[in-house]
């Protein structure tokens, strides 16, 4: 079991033994990043019995990076391939926040919010990007092969928070689909559905935007009330959280 919060990363038996802990720091030391780091995700690979890792380093253009790990065997608590991917790919003063991983038979698909500088990470977004991985070089230790897939949008307006979808009792693919929503919008009953058909080294795989309606309206949530003080507790807003195919 690898459990990861936003500053550790611990591997427990299935009897809940704690094997390892350490910070995320201490866990990518060997790349020499700068920068804090936050913003763990971590999944199970059923196909090939590993685990993949990610998380962040820094907020900002010049030290913004993506941390991707790949176990070299079932043993989490062994050693890990690690690489990293620019923050900022589109090479302007952008940053990257909120990563959300999904396997495929072949690939990992890792979804990230490019954020401006100088803003909040509610009024600063630029655009929801993609990178799409092959995940057997990862695990192999070998040079990873990346396509990045960005100006993802619908109506003329960028399309926010892109949840790529994971298998539920098995993974899936080639393809990989991606869920979301106008987060911020009071009232709003469109979902996006979007769909990558292929891998990345395939000439025809395209990325497909579409929607649907839902009957039942979603909105952001009001920020909550608390007891004993004046200060409101932000709820944040109505993005899709998690999905799974089954």
């Amino acid at each position: 079991i690898v459990s990861t919060i936003n500053s550790t990363v611990q591997v427990y038996s299935a009897e809940g033994e704690l094997l390892e802990s350490m910070s995320l720091a201490t866990f990518g030391s060997d790349l020499e990043l700068s920068g804090n780091k936050f913003d763990p995700r971590v999944q199970y690979d059923p196909t090939a019995d590993r685990f993949v890792l990610t998380y962040l380093n820094g907020t900002n253009a010049k030290q913004s990076n993506l941390t991707i790990a790949f176990s070299q065997t079932n043993d989490p608590a062994g050693d890990w391939n690690l690489y990293y991917l620019p923050g900022n790919p589109l090479s302007d003063s952008s940053w990257s926040d909120y990563p959300m991983i999904s396997i495929t038979e072949n690939e990992v698909f890792y979804t990230i919010n490019l954020l401006n500088p100088g803003g909040s990470w509610q009024t600063s977004f630029k655009q929801t990007v993609i990178w799409q991985i092959d995940k057997n070089a990862g695990y192999k230790g070998e040079e990873l092969s990346t396509k990045l897939w960005s100006d993802i949008g619908f109506g003329g307006k960028p399309i926010r928070n892109l949840y790529p979808i994971k298998g539920g009792a098995d993974i899936y693919g080639p393809n990989c689909y991606f869920l979301s929503t106008r987060n911020f919008a009071l009232e709003n009953d469109t979902i996006f559905f979007l769909e990558i058909t292929g891998e990345k080294d395939d000439t025809e795989t395209e990325l497909k935007v579409d929607y649907l309606i839902s009957d039942v309206a979603y909105g952001m949530p009001p920020n909550a009330s608390q007891k004993q003080t004046n200060l409101e507790l932000q709820t944040h807003d109505g993005r899709i959280l998690d999905g799974f195919i089954e």
